[in-house]
């Protein structure tokens, strides 16, 4: 810790590149909700198709 007391420049460095890790941290779990999301909306879609198959097998055929 006091290395950074005695090195200003390595202080605005570190706060610089702890700035750029949370940046990239924010990203990734951006992208980790957007697949969530998709495959959210795609298993719905599977779903909604496997119903609607089910229900044309249980109509009479008429």
């Amino acid at each position: 810790m006091f290395f950074l007391y005695d090195h200003l420049a390595a202080g605005g460095v570190v706060a610089t590149a702890t700035a750029e890790v949370g940046e990239r941290r924010t990203q990734m779990v951006a992208d980790q909700d957007e697949t969530r999301q998709a495959s959210r909306h795609e298993r719905a879609l599977n779903a909604d198709e496997n119903l609607n198959a089910a229900a044309h097998a249980a109509a009479p055929a008429g």
